[in-house]
């Protein structure tokens, strides 16, 4: 591993929380890293950080979305509150990313502060609730979905044999299976549809912060 970058705080969750093998998921630890971002950016427009400090902060939060500080994040899923050492875990690893990128020594809190900066304006209760939902969303648009889309276009290629098995089912052309799973997308209620039952298209509207593209019914 290299130079530990994390503080106190997640420190302190490793050696009273030293449980199981079961650490926050990656996926986690990158939609808490789009958060930052994004909190950092308001909060620079808001004139409550400053330009080099939101500059700092996005160029941290933007590396460890993309994975390259992933041995940073050793925290178990076991620990105490709502996630807040994991909170505190990205604050500590963003402010000493900061210290470095600035010549200031690991552990200053210079010119980014784990707490009055990189957490400015949050709570765990709100962040990490935010990101179990970002990173839940993410998932279902790169794994769920296009496995839905697979299942249905698989069913679709292979309704001819099983039509020719079971005439007197009644199966619409798409296969004998695929208006199934095709209902779990679309139909009323479903993960695509325009009314939703569990709030994907609050998850989809929030994640116009981030880099992709919500579906045309999140839109607007």
């Amino acid at each position: 591993m290299s130079e530990a970058l994390w503080g106190a705080q997640t420190q302190r969750s490793l050696q009273n929380f030293a449980i199981s093998d079961e650490r926050i998921p990656l996926e986690i630890i990158q939609a808490l890293a789009w958060i930052k971002r994004s909190c950092a950016t308001v909060n620079g427009e808001h004139a409550l950080l400053s330009p080099q400090q939101v500059e700092l902060i996005c160029t941290a939060a933007d590396a460890i979305a993309a994975g390259q500080h992933n041995d940073q994040f050793p925290l178990r899923v076991w620990q105490t509150g709502s996630g807040t050492q994991t909170n505190m875990n990205i604050n500590e690893v963003i402010s000493n990313l900061a210290s470095q990128a600035s010549g200031t020594a690991l552990g200053s809190h210079t010119p980014v502060h784990p707490n009055d900066h990189v957490n400015r304006s949050q709570s765990t209760n709100d962040v990490f609730p935010a990101a179990i939902h970002v990173a839940a969303a993410k998932h279902l648009k790169d794994g769920l979905l296009p496995a839905l889309d697979a299942l249905v276009q698989g069913l679709g290629c292979q309704s001819s044999g099983l039509d020719a098995h079971r005439q007197d089912w009644p199966h619409p052309s798409a296969g004998c299976g695929a208006p199934a799973v095709w209902a779990m997308k679309w139909a009323p209620g479903g993960i695509n549809s325009n009314k939703p039952r569990h709030g994907w298209r609050t998850v989809w509207s929030a994640l116009a912060i981030f880099p992709w593209e919500a579906p045309p019914w999140a839109r607007g």
